[in-house]
């Protein structure tokens, strides 16, 4: 998902972003968030398809 705009404070990438990072742990796989320049953000999740 991509999102322009402001982007998201630090205090919510850190915490209320943790449980979908714990999630794709969990199932193998990954999630980023990335900042885009010079507004916005990009979220990233991946798992495995069983």
């Amino acid at each position: 998902m991509a999102r322009p705009g402001s982007g998201l404070p630090p205090a919510v990438v850190r915490g209320g972003l943790r449980y979908l990072e714990q999630r794709a742990a969990e199932a193998g796989g990954e999630f980023l968030v990335e900042r885009r320049e010079p507004d916005g953000i990009r979220l990233l999740w991946t798992v495995p398809v069983l």
